[in-house]
Protein backbone atom coordinates (compact mmCIF):
# COMPACT_ATOMS: atom_id res chain seq x y z
CA UNK A 1 0.00 0.00 0.00
CA UNK A 2 2.86 2.56 0.96
CA UNK A 3 4.90 1.87 -1.98
CA UNK A 4 1.50 2.27 -4.19
CA UNK A 5 0.77 5.95 -2.42
CA UNK A 6 4.32 6.68 -3.18
CA UNK A 7 4.07 5.88 -6.90
CA UNK A 8 1.11 7.89 -6.78
CA UNK A 9 2.38 10.66 -5.41
CA UNK A 10 5.14 10.92 -8.03
CA UNK A 11 2.95 10.92 -10.68
CA UNK A 12 0.96 13.63 -9.15
CA UNK A 13 4.29 15.68 -8.41
CA UNK A 14 5.09 15.62 -12.03
CA UNK A 15 1.61 16.69 -13.00
CA UNK A 16 2.22 19.43 -10.37
CA UNK A 17 5.83 20.47 -12.53
CA UNK A 18 3.62 20.64 -15.67
CA UNK A 19 1.03 22.61 -14.50
CA UNK A 20 3.08 25.13 -12.49
CA UNK A 21 5.45 25.49 -15.54
CA UNK A 22 2.18 26.34 -17.75
CA UNK A 23 1.29 28.56 -15.46
CA UNK A 24 4.67 30.36 -14.87
CA UNK A 25 5.41 30.21 -18.74
CA UNK A 26 4.36 34.00 -19.27
CA UNK A 27 6.90 35.15 -16.82
CA UNK A 28 8.66 38.32 -17.57
CA UNK A 29 10.84 41.10 -16.73
CA UNK A 30 9.01 44.61 -16.38
CA UNK A 31 11.42 46.54 -18.02
CA UNK A 32 10.93 48.83 -15.91
CA UNK A 33 11.19 50.12 -11.57
CA UNK A 34 13.13 47.51 -9.51
CA UNK A 35 13.62 45.68 -12.60
CA UNK A 36 15.48 48.02 -14.52
CA UNK A 37 17.40 49.03 -11.72
CA UNK A 38 18.61 45.36 -10.82
CA UNK A 39 19.48 44.37 -14.20
CA UNK A 40 21.60 47.29 -14.84
CA UNK A 41 23.04 46.64 -11.34
CA UNK A 42 25.00 43.30 -13.10
CA UNK A 43 28.20 44.10 -14.86
CA UNK A 44 30.22 40.52 -13.81
CA UNK A 45 30.43 38.13 -10.26
CA UNK A 46 33.45 39.82 -9.06
CA UNK A 47 31.62 43.33 -8.50
CA UNK A 48 28.63 41.49 -6.80
CA UNK A 49 30.09 42.07 -3.49
CA UNK A 50 30.76 45.77 -4.01
CA UNK A 51 27.14 45.69 -5.01
CA UNK A 52 26.02 43.86 -1.67
CA UNK A 53 27.38 46.19 0.35
CA UNK A 54 25.51 49.17 -1.75
CA UNK A 55 22.43 47.65 -1.66
CA UNK A 56 22.36 47.50 2.12
CA UNK A 57 23.72 51.01 2.98
CA UNK A 58 21.08 52.76 0.24
CA UNK A 59 18.09 50.33 0.17
CA UNK A 60 17.55 47.37 2.27
CA UNK A 61 18.41 44.39 4.04
CA UNK A 62 16.69 41.63 1.60
CA UNK A 63 20.30 41.33 -0.29
CA UNK A 64 20.06 37.41 -0.66
CA UNK A 65 16.41 37.80 -2.52
CA UNK A 66 17.41 41.23 -4.17
CA UNK A 67 20.41 39.64 -5.31
CA UNK A 68 19.87 36.55 -6.60
CA UNK A 69 16.83 38.95 -8.67
CA UNK A 70 19.68 41.05 -9.91
CA UNK A 71 21.35 37.28 -11.39
CA UNK A 72 18.25 36.10 -12.90
CA UNK A 73 17.10 39.38 -14.53
CA UNK A 74 20.54 39.17 -16.04
CA UNK A 75 20.37 34.93 -17.77
CA UNK A 76 17.66 33.79 -20.05
CA UNK A 77 14.25 34.00 -19.47
CA UNK A 78 14.19 30.13 -19.53
CA UNK A 79 16.34 29.92 -16.70
CA UNK A 80 14.01 31.88 -14.68
CA UNK A 81 10.70 30.01 -16.03
CA UNK A 82 12.42 26.42 -15.03
CA UNK A 83 13.89 26.96 -11.74
CA UNK A 84 10.76 28.96 -10.47
CA UNK A 85 8.47 26.02 -11.80
CA UNK A 86 10.57 24.31 -9.74
CA UNK A 87 9.77 26.41 -6.54
CA UNK A 88 6.01 26.51 -7.08
CA UNK A 89 5.86 22.29 -6.40
CA UNK A 90 8.38 22.66 -3.78
CA UNK A 91 6.29 24.76 -1.52
CA UNK A 92 2.89 22.54 -2.78
CA UNK A 93 5.12 19.25 -1.84
CA UNK A 94 6.32 21.18 1.30
CA UNK A 95 3.29 22.32 2.25
CA UNK A 96 1.82 18.73 1.94
CA UNK A 97 5.15 16.94 3.77
CA UNK A 98 4.24 19.53 7.41
CA UNK A 99 0.78 18.46 7.27
CA UNK A 100 1.90 14.41 6.61
CA UNK A 101 4.38 15.05 9.77
CA UNK A 102 1.68 16.35 11.90
CA UNK A 103 -0.89 13.83 11.14
CA UNK A 104 1.95 11.41 11.57
CA UNK A 105 0.67 9.00 8.74
CA UNK A 106 0.84 8.38 4.26
CA UNK A 107 -3.02 8.11 3.46
CA UNK A 108 -4.61 6.71 0.07
CA UNK A 109 -5.84 10.27 -0.45
CA UNK A 110 -2.13 12.04 0.07
CA UNK A 111 -2.34 12.95 -4.44
CA UNK A 112 -5.96 14.70 -3.60
CA UNK A 113 -4.05 16.75 -0.81
CA UNK A 114 -1.52 17.38 -3.25
CA UNK A 115 -3.77 18.77 -6.14
CA UNK A 116 -6.09 20.64 -3.43
CA UNK A 117 -2.78 22.66 -2.65
CA UNK A 118 -2.13 23.67 -5.71
CA UNK A 119 -5.59 24.64 -6.76
CA UNK A 120 -5.83 26.83 -3.79
CA UNK A 121 -2.71 28.71 -4.85
CA UNK A 122 -4.93 29.41 -8.42
CA UNK A 123 -7.60 31.12 -5.80
CA UNK A 124 -5.34 33.37 -5.08
CA UNK A 125 -6.28 37.03 -6.19
CA UNK A 126 -5.31 36.92 -9.86
CA UNK A 127 -3.28 40.60 -9.19
CA UNK A 128 -1.54 39.39 -6.15
CA UNK A 129 -0.58 35.99 -7.51
CA UNK A 130 0.88 37.73 -10.45
CA UNK A 131 3.16 40.02 -8.65
CA UNK A 132 4.32 37.62 -6.33
CA UNK A 133 5.11 34.47 -8.26
CA UNK A 134 5.19 35.50 -12.25
CA UNK A 135 6.87 38.84 -11.99
CA UNK A 136 10.53 37.79 -11.79
CA UNK A 137 11.59 40.62 -8.75
CA UNK A 138 7.88 39.88 -6.94
CA UNK A 139 8.54 36.61 -6.75
CA UNK A 140 12.23 35.95 -5.42
CA UNK A 141 10.74 38.64 -2.38
CA UNK A 142 7.71 36.95 -1.76
CA UNK A 143 7.56 33.34 -3.76
CA UNK A 144 10.70 32.12 -3.29
CA UNK A 145 11.22 33.24 0.73
CA UNK A 146 7.60 32.00 1.56
CA UNK A 147 8.46 28.56 -0.34
CA UNK A 148 11.50 28.71 2.15
CA UNK A 149 9.90 29.67 5.19
CA UNK A 150 7.60 26.16 4.61
CA UNK A 151 10.48 23.91 4.20
CA UNK A 152 12.29 25.73 7.38
CA UNK A 153 9.47 24.93 9.53
CA UNK A 154 9.33 21.02 8.62
CA UNK A 155 12.90 20.42 11.44
CA UNK A 156 11.02 22.22 13.88
CA UNK A 157 7.37 20.04 13.37
CA UNK A 158 9.77 17.28 13.28
CA UNK A 159 11.14 17.80 16.43
CA UNK A 160 7.98 18.09 18.32
CA UNK A 161 6.45 15.21 16.65
CA UNK A 162 9.91 13.36 18.03
CA UNK A 163 11.03 12.63 14.34
CA UNK A 164 14.46 12.19 12.92
CA UNK A 165 16.64 14.26 11.06
CA UNK A 166 19.21 13.09 8.66
CA UNK A 167 22.38 15.37 7.63
CA UNK A 168 20.79 15.47 4.12
CA UNK A 169 17.91 17.40 5.33
CA UNK A 170 20.48 19.56 7.73
CA UNK A 171 21.93 20.90 4.65
CA UNK A 172 18.76 21.69 2.89
CA UNK A 173 16.92 23.05 5.98
CA UNK A 174 19.68 25.87 6.86
CA UNK A 175 19.92 27.43 3.04
CA UNK A 176 16.11 27.56 3.26
CA UNK A 177 16.03 29.24 6.67
CA UNK A 178 18.59 32.10 5.79
CA UNK A 179 16.95 32.98 2.75
CA UNK A 180 13.48 33.16 4.74
CA UNK A 181 15.11 35.04 7.32
CA UNK A 182 16.25 37.52 5.05
CA UNK A 183 12.81 38.98 4.67
CA UNK A 184 11.31 40.57 6.68
CA UNK A 185 7.45 38.94 6.70
CA UNK A 186 8.73 35.57 6.23
CA UNK A 187 11.48 35.79 8.62
CA UNK A 188 9.22 36.96 11.49
CA UNK A 189 7.54 33.90 11.13
CA UNK A 190 10.47 31.56 11.38
CA UNK A 191 11.93 33.36 14.72
CA UNK A 192 8.06 33.21 16.24
CA UNK A 193 7.10 29.84 15.23
CA UNK A 194 10.68 27.80 15.81
CA UNK A 195 10.57 29.40 19.09
CA UNK A 196 7.47 28.49 20.19
CA UNK A 197 8.23 24.98 18.89
CA UNK A 198 11.36 24.77 21.12
CA UNK A 199 9.63 26.20 23.73
CA UNK A 200 6.64 23.34 23.75
CA UNK A 201 9.64 20.96 23.30
CA UNK A 202 11.03 21.95 26.64
CA UNK A 203 7.54 21.76 28.36
CA UNK A 204 7.15 18.23 27.53
CA UNK A 205 10.77 17.81 28.71
CA UNK A 206 12.13 16.43 25.61
CA UNK A 207 15.45 17.18 23.87
CA UNK A 208 15.78 20.00 21.61
CA UNK A 209 18.02 18.95 18.95
CA UNK A 210 21.13 20.95 18.32
CA UNK A 211 20.34 21.55 15.00
CA UNK A 212 17.59 23.39 15.72
CA UNK A 213 19.16 25.53 17.95
CA UNK A 214 21.90 26.35 15.76
CA UNK A 215 19.07 26.85 12.81
CA UNK A 216 17.08 29.19 15.55
CA UNK A 217 20.06 31.21 16.24
CA UNK A 218 21.51 31.99 12.66
CA UNK A 219 17.62 32.83 11.66
CA UNK A 220 17.46 35.56 14.46
CA UNK A 221 21.19 37.00 13.37
CA UNK A 222 19.90 37.01 9.72
CA UNK A 223 16.17 38.31 10.88
CA UNK A 224 18.28 41.12 13.16
CA UNK A 225 20.96 42.12 10.25
CA UNK A 226 18.16 42.36 7.67
CA UNK A 227 15.98 44.76 10.37
CA UNK A 228 18.87 46.95 11.43
CA UNK A 229 21.04 47.62 8.19
CA UNK A 230 21.49 51.55 7.12
CA UNK A 231 19.54 50.38 3.97
CA UNK A 232 15.97 50.19 5.78
CA UNK A 233 16.50 53.75 7.24
CA UNK A 234 17.12 55.19 3.16
CA UNK A 235 14.28 53.41 2.24
CA UNK A 236 12.29 54.29 4.98
CA UNK A 237 12.41 58.22 4.17
CA UNK A 238 12.27 57.22 0.51
CA UNK A 239 9.08 55.35 0.58
CA UNK A 240 7.36 57.77 2.84
CA UNK A 241 8.34 60.57 0.40
CA UNK A 242 7.53 59.45 -2.61
CA UNK A 243 4.44 57.09 -1.62
CA UNK A 244 3.00 58.44 1.84
CA UNK A 245 3.70 61.86 2.72
CA UNK A 246 1.33 61.40 5.21
CA UNK A 247 2.58 58.54 7.44
CA UNK A 248 4.51 60.90 9.63
CA UNK A 249 1.29 61.97 10.94
CA UNK A 250 -0.12 58.94 11.86
CA UNK A 251 -0.27 57.79 15.58
CA UNK A 252 0.24 54.19 16.59
CA UNK A 253 -3.29 53.92 16.88
CA UNK A 254 -4.04 55.07 13.03
CA UNK A 255 -1.18 52.63 11.74
CA UNK A 256 -2.71 49.27 13.76
CA UNK A 257 -6.24 50.44 12.58
CA UNK A 258 -5.17 50.97 9.04
CA UNK A 259 -3.57 47.53 9.32
CA UNK A 260 -6.67 45.69 10.60
CA UNK A 261 -8.53 47.18 7.81
CA UNK A 262 -6.28 46.18 4.70
CA UNK A 263 -5.97 42.62 6.49
CA UNK A 264 -10.25 42.52 6.76
CA UNK A 265 -10.38 43.92 3.19
CA UNK A 266 -7.62 41.04 1.70
CA UNK A 267 -9.26 38.37 3.43
CA UNK A 268 -13.29 39.05 2.74
CA UNK A 269 -13.23 40.93 -0.32
CA UNK A 270 -10.19 39.76 -2.58
CA UNK A 271 -9.75 36.71 -1.34
CA UNK A 272 -13.28 35.64 0.28
CA UNK A 273 -13.35 32.15 -1.51
CA UNK A 274 -10.32 30.94 0.33
CA UNK A 275 -12.01 31.86 3.50
CA UNK A 276 -15.17 30.35 2.25
CA UNK A 277 -13.40 26.69 2.01
CA UNK A 278 -11.85 27.60 5.43
CA UNK A 279 -15.29 28.28 7.15
CA UNK A 280 -17.08 25.44 5.90
CA UNK A 281 -13.74 23.04 6.86
CA UNK A 282 -14.12 24.19 10.64
CA UNK A 283 -17.92 23.37 10.61
CA UNK A 284 -17.37 20.28 9.72
CA UNK A 285 -14.67 19.28 12.50
CA UNK A 286 -17.18 21.00 15.16
CA UNK A 287 -20.19 18.91 13.85
CA UNK A 288 -20.14 16.56 16.33
CA UNK A 289 -19.84 19.42 19.25
CA UNK A 290 -22.76 21.37 21.30
CA UNK A 291 -25.42 23.34 19.46
CA UNK A 292 -23.39 26.41 20.61
CA UNK A 293 -20.40 25.50 18.12
CA UNK A 294 -22.04 24.77 15.45
CA UNK A 295 -23.47 28.21 15.66
CA UNK A 296 -20.43 30.02 16.69
CA UNK A 297 -18.69 28.13 13.93
CA UNK A 298 -21.28 28.90 11.30
CA UNK A 299 -20.86 32.40 11.27
CA UNK A 300 -17.25 32.98 9.41
CA UNK A 301 -19.18 30.88 6.75
CA UNK A 302 -22.44 33.13 6.67
CA UNK A 303 -20.17 35.98 7.14
CA UNK A 304 -18.11 35.19 4.11
CA UNK A 305 -21.11 34.31 1.47
CA UNK A 306 -22.89 37.38 2.17
CA UNK A 307 -19.47 38.89 0.94
CA UNK A 308 -20.35 37.42 -2.65
CA UNK A 309 -24.12 37.78 -2.13
CA UNK A 310 -25.31 39.86 -5.05
CA UNK A 311 -27.49 41.94 -2.93
CA UNK A 312 -27.82 44.64 -5.99
CA UNK A 313 -29.63 42.04 -8.29
CA UNK A 314 -31.51 40.82 -5.31
CA UNK A 315 -33.05 43.63 -3.82
CA UNK A 316 -32.79 45.90 -7.32
CA UNK A 317 -35.72 47.53 -8.13
CA UNK A 318 -37.29 47.07 -4.56
CA UNK A 319 -38.24 49.34 -1.81
CA UNK A 320 -34.98 48.28 0.38
CA UNK A 321 -32.21 48.64 -2.67
CA UNK A 322 -30.77 51.20 -0.98
CA UNK A 323 -31.02 49.89 2.31
CA UNK A 324 -29.44 46.63 1.37
CA UNK A 325 -26.70 48.29 -0.11
CA UNK A 326 -26.05 50.57 2.91
CA UNK A 327 -25.99 47.48 5.10
CA UNK A 328 -23.39 45.46 2.69
CA UNK A 329 -21.22 48.99 2.78
CA UNK A 330 -21.28 48.98 6.33
CA UNK A 331 -20.53 45.38 6.89
CA UNK A 332 -17.77 44.65 4.00
CA UNK A 333 -16.74 48.72 3.57
CA UNK A 334 -12.93 48.44 4.44
CA UNK A 335 -11.25 51.90 4.04
CA UNK A 336 -7.76 51.10 2.96
CA UNK A 337 -5.61 54.08 3.71
CA UNK A 338 -7.84 57.23 4.03
CA UNK A 339 -7.22 58.19 7.63
CA UNK A 340 -9.70 60.55 7.61
CA UNK A 341 -12.56 58.08 7.27
CA UNK A 342 -11.04 55.13 9.15
CA UNK A 343 -12.99 56.33 12.23
CA UNK A 344 -16.29 56.95 11.01
CA UNK A 345 -18.98 55.26 12.98
CA UNK A 346 -19.71 52.78 9.66
CA UNK A 347 -15.92 51.13 9.09
CA UNK A 348 -15.52 51.17 13.11
CA UNK A 349 -18.66 49.09 12.81
CA UNK A 350 -17.23 46.96 9.84
CA UNK A 351 -14.09 46.44 11.70
CA UNK A 352 -15.51 45.24 14.86
CA UNK A 353 -17.59 42.33 12.75
CA UNK A 354 -15.10 41.74 10.24
CA UNK A 355 -11.60 41.07 13.02
CA UNK A 356 -14.41 39.50 15.22
CA UNK A 357 -15.44 36.84 12.51
CA UNK A 358 -11.48 36.68 11.86
CA UNK A 359 -10.37 35.89 15.59
CA UNK A 360 -13.60 33.58 15.81
CA UNK A 361 -12.26 31.07 13.09
CA UNK A 362 -8.62 30.64 14.97
CA UNK A 363 -10.50 29.90 18.01
CA UNK A 364 -12.38 27.20 15.80
CA UNK A 365 -9.48 26.23 14.07
CA UNK A 366 -8.29 25.07 17.45
CA UNK A 367 -11.21 23.34 18.53
CA UNK A 368 -10.95 21.11 15.15
CA UNK A 369 -8.11 18.85 15.85
CA UNK A 370 -7.90 16.42 18.37
CA UNK A 371 -4.43 16.64 18.83
CA UNK A 372 -3.83 19.39 20.98
CA UNK A 373 -0.32 19.87 19.02
CA UNK A 374 -2.12 19.88 16.01
CA UNK A 375 -4.73 22.71 17.49
CA UNK A 376 -1.90 24.54 18.41
CA UNK A 377 0.59 24.71 15.41
CA UNK A 378 -2.51 25.07 12.98
CA UNK A 379 -3.17 27.96 15.18
CA UNK A 380 0.08 29.68 15.57
CA UNK A 381 -0.03 29.61 11.51
CA UNK A 382 -3.48 31.36 10.88
CA UNK A 383 -2.53 33.85 13.30
CA UNK A 384 1.37 34.14 11.73
CA UNK A 385 -0.49 34.55 8.28
CA UNK A 386 -2.47 37.44 9.57
CA UNK A 387 -0.04 39.12 11.66
CA UNK A 388 2.63 39.19 8.49
CA UNK A 389 0.03 41.43 6.89
CA UNK A 390 -1.46 43.23 10.35
CA UNK A 391 1.91 44.29 10.63
CA UNK A 392 2.17 46.27 7.10
CA UNK A 393 0.00 48.45 8.60
CA UNK A 394 2.81 50.11 10.77
CA UNK A 395 4.88 50.61 7.30
CA UNK A 396 4.78 53.53 4.52
CA UNK A 397 5.89 50.90 2.31
CA UNK A 398 2.46 49.25 2.40
CA UNK A 399 1.73 51.63 -0.57
CA UNK A 400 5.03 50.37 -2.81
CA UNK A 401 4.54 47.00 -1.80
CA UNK A 402 0.80 46.75 -2.85
CA UNK A 403 -1.03 43.37 -2.70
CA UNK A 404 2.08 41.17 -2.93
CA UNK A 405 2.42 41.91 0.61
CA UNK A 406 -0.84 40.02 0.99
CA UNK A 407 0.64 36.43 -0.21
CA UNK A 408 1.68 35.16 3.22
CA UNK A 409 -1.16 35.12 4.67
CA UNK A 410 -2.67 33.32 1.84
CA UNK A 411 -0.01 30.99 1.96
CA UNK A 412 -0.16 30.09 5.70
CA UNK A 413 -4.63 29.91 5.69
CA UNK A 414 -3.59 27.09 2.86
CA UNK A 415 -1.68 25.53 5.09
CA UNK A 416 -4.25 25.52 7.83
CA UNK A 417 -7.17 24.74 5.23
CA UNK A 418 -4.69 21.86 3.68
CA UNK A 419 -4.25 20.33 7.34
CA UNK A 420 -8.25 20.60 8.31
CA UNK A 421 -8.83 18.25 4.62
CA UNK A 422 -6.43 16.17 5.80
CA UNK A 423 -7.86 15.83 9.32
CA UNK A 424 -11.88 15.10 7.91
CA UNK A 425 -10.02 12.48 4.90
CA UNK A 426 -8.29 10.52 8.40
CA UNK A 427 -12.37 10.20 9.73
CA UNK A 428 -13.82 6.44 8.52
CA UNK A 429 -16.80 8.82 6.50
CA UNK A 430 -16.44 6.89 3.47
CA UNK A 431 -19.26 9.15 2.10
CA UNK A 432 -17.35 12.92 3.24
CA UNK A 433 -14.20 10.97 1.79
CA UNK A 434 -15.85 11.19 -1.24
CA UNK A 435 -17.12 14.43 -1.15
CA UNK A 436 -14.21 15.45 -0.36
CA UNK A 437 -12.34 14.15 -3.13
CA UNK A 438 -14.76 15.81 -5.63
CA UNK A 439 -14.89 19.07 -4.00
CA UNK A 440 -11.08 19.68 -3.98
CA UNK A 441 -10.33 19.39 -7.93
CA UNK A 442 -13.66 20.07 -9.46
CA UNK A 443 -15.67 22.31 -6.87
CA UNK A 444 -12.52 24.74 -6.44
CA UNK A 445 -12.30 24.75 -10.09
CA UNK A 446 -16.25 26.27 -10.19
CA UNK A 447 -15.54 28.44 -7.18
CA UNK A 448 -12.18 30.35 -9.04
CA UNK A 449 -14.58 30.67 -12.48
CA UNK A 450 -17.17 32.49 -9.97
CA UNK A 451 -14.61 34.59 -8.82
CA UNK A 452 -13.11 35.58 -12.31
CA UNK A 453 -17.09 36.11 -13.12
CA UNK A 454 -17.34 38.24 -9.75
CA UNK A 455 -14.56 40.57 -10.32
Amino acid sequence: MKEKIKNSNILTIIILLILSFIIISTAQSRGGGDDAVYKAAFHNFSEFITWSKEFTSVWSGRVIASGISVIFLNVNIHVYRIVTTLVITILVYSIYKIIEILHEEKNKYSKIILIGIFSMLLLIHKTEFSESVVWITGAFNYLYPITALCVGIIPFIKMIKNKKISVIEYILYLPAIIYACNVEQSGAIFVCFSIICIIMTIIEKKKVNTFNWISVIIGILVLIFSLTVKGNEVRFFAETIHWYRDYEMLSFQDKVFQGIYITLNQLYNSNVIIMIILSGLVIYLNKNKDNKSIIVASIPLIYSVLKITPFNLIFEGTSIENTGKYLKDVIYNFPQYGIETMFEVKYIISLVLGLSITLILAIMIFTSFKDRKKSIIYTIIYLAGLCSSLIMGLSPTVFASGVRIFFMTDIMIIVVIAGLANEILSKKDIKIKQLISIIIPIGIGLLQILRFIKQ
